[in-house]
C-alpha cells in the first residue's frame, strides 16, 4: 500500500513541483 502510493507520488510529484519527493527521501 505505501510502496504505491509511493509511486503515485512519484508521478504527481513531478507536476507538483518535486516538494513531496524530498519528503519521500
Amino acid at each position: 500500500d505505501v510502496f504505491v502510493s509511493l509511486v503515485e507520488v512519484k508521478k504527481e510529484n513531478w507536476s507538483f513541483g518535486n516538494g513531496v519527493a524530498q519528503y519521500a527521501q
